[in-house]
């Protein structure tokens, strides 16, 4: 079969025998002698029909181009009836039907047509289908001359046969052509690259255009570059030097991107890298751990942490060097608690108890140590008070508060040398200022006096007042004159004090 058949339109049948003959027209139509004469040339017509339809088998040919070998394309349909040389000698309802079969024909065989034209473009039919690829087209010759004939009913037999036999060839092609590909594929996959150039070249038999085949072409060439830098990056992996071995199968992806398994092994390789500076982090943690560098073991988990929230080693020895890092510091503050103790610094040794405290609020030593410095330094600090200001142990409630503090430091431990020392003074200070002192008051017996801590004392010129040392105002007033305010501090043998309002307030 050829493309350059002549194509030939089917003719218009006319559908209704209504137009008038010559003999119709005019008046003479309508004579007697024009209508017999008019019957008898149709029954003279009509014999030698009937004589030639059946004594000759009329075979009407198209001419077609032998030099070319183009399929010549029939010019009118059959219908099963016995053919006539012209349509117009057909009944309608004949023609009908011949031009309906002569158009399913033409129908059938532009099917043929354009699977053959497929066919030749996309697969070349010569390397792999030659024989069923000529028995489509001898059946589609068989179509042409039973179109020629006008036995359209076998011609579209001959052409739906040929359609046929061309579409199981492109599905057998297909399937050959993908089965091959498939074994390509498998043969590069097992970096086999003389099979898989063997296979592929068969293919590019069948589709020597397709650009699937064409890529694998391009990769079963490079099986053996793969093979090459896959063996060294693998060499790197064993050597666990990870960079290297990353950059190796990166090169196989860069070079082949769908060779089997390297994305794999560059994800398996850098979980090893991950996994191993993983352990070199928990490590170095726990060596530090044992060394008491807190600070850097907690530095080395929380590097491990963050690659691994979640790594239940890590996440322990973070625990261990914390719980370990506060005991160290409670025992570095107990032995600077202790040591403040033993020197009576009781303001250092209840901060060293106090930061103690913090860290951990329930040990019972803390709890202690913070209890007898606070006692000693509040003790101290009394003691201390009344031994800078002594004349205040006049106050009878003072003295009185004064001497509970003594009571309760002298049952203070330990007893250092410093609050024992303090404990003396106060001792001496309150059995001196226990000791009442005669002291003597001059006045004007105008003047009213009080004494503080005492009371009023009236007027008078001469009195006489039995007073614990310390000090003491006096006070006196005097109607038209300005008060006057005299201190004093009340020791043994002390001289008469005089205390009188000599000042004139103006009128």
């Amino acid at each position: 079969m050829t493309d350059n058949s002549e194509v030939i339109a089917p003719k218009a049948v006319p559908l209704s025998h209504a137009t008038k003959t010559p003999f119709e027209t005019g008046s003479d139509a309508e004579s007697p002698y024009a209508r017999r004469l008019l019957l008898g040339i149709l029954i003279v017509a009509a014999v030698i029909v009937l004589y030639f339809v059946f004594t000759f088998t009329p075979e009407r040919r198209v001419e077609t181009s032998s030099q070319t070998g183009a399929t010549p394309i029939p010019t009118a349909p059959q219908t099963g009836a016995a053919p006539f040389a012209d349509d117009g000698a057909l009944p309608p309802f004949q023609t009908l039907m011949r031009a309906q079969a002569r158009e399913k024909a033409q129908a059938e065989l532009a099917g043929f047509v354009e699977l053959q034209l497929q066919l030749q473009q996309q697969m070349r039919v010569d390397t792999w289908g030659q024989d069923s690829y000529e028995a489509a087209k001898v059946a589609a010759e068989q179509g042409d001359t039973a179109f020629m004939r006008e036995r359209y009913d076998e011609s579209i037999a001959s052409y739906v046969t040929a359609r046929e036999l061309l579409a199981e060839l492109i599905v057998v092609g297909e399937q050959k052509f993908e089965d091959l590909l498939q074994q390509t594929t498998i043969a590069i996959n097992d970096q086999n690259q003389a099979s898989a150039l063997s296979l592929v070249e068969q293919a590019l038999l069948i589709k020597p255009d397709d650009s699937t085949a064409l890529a694998l072409k391009v990769r079963a060439h490079k099986i053996d570059s793969v093979l090459t830098l896959f063996r060294q990056a693998r060499n790197h992996e064993l050597a666990e030097a990870w960079a290297d071995a990353v950059s190796g199968y990166q090169a196989v992806l860069d070079l082949d991107p769908e060779t089997r398994g390297v994305s794999e092994a560059i994800t398996r390789t850098r979980t090893a890298e991950t996994q191993q500076i993983l352990e070199s982090h928990i490590s170095a943690g726990f060596l530090a751990l044992e060394n008491n560098q807190f600070a850097k073991a907690t530095t080395a988990f929380n590097k491990a942490l963050k690659i691994q929230p979640a790594n239940p080693i890590a996440l322990g020895g973070l625990q261990q060097t914390e719980s370990k890092s506060l005991l160290g510091q409670v025992d570095r503050l107990k032995v600077e608690a202790q040591s403040a103790l033993d020197d009576e610094n009781w303001s250092t040794a209840l901060a060293h108890y106090d930061e103690i405290l913090s860290l951990d609020a329930n040990l019972k030593f803390a709890k202690e140590g913070k209890a007898t410095a606070t006692e000693q330094l509040r003790a101290l600090t009394i003691l201390n008070k009344i031994i800078d200001s002594p004349d205040n142990l006049s106050s009878k409630k003072l003295f009185d508060e004064a001497n509970a503090t003594l009571t309760r430091a002298r049952t203070l431990k330990p007893m250092g040398p410093t609050l024992a020392s303090r404990i003396d003074e106060v001792d001496h200070l309150l059995s001196v200022y226990s000791q009442p002192v005669a002291v003597t008051l001059k006045s004007d017996n105008q003047t009213d006096v009080i004494l503080s801590t005492v009371g009023r004392l009236g007027t008078f010129d001469v009195k006489q007042v039995s007073l614990r040392p310390g000090a003491y105002t006096l006070i006196g007033s005097r109607n038209g004159c300005r008060d006057v305010r005299t201190q004093i501090t009340v020791r043994p043998e002390m001289p008469p004090v005089d205390i009188r309002c000599m000042e004139q307030l103006p009128q």
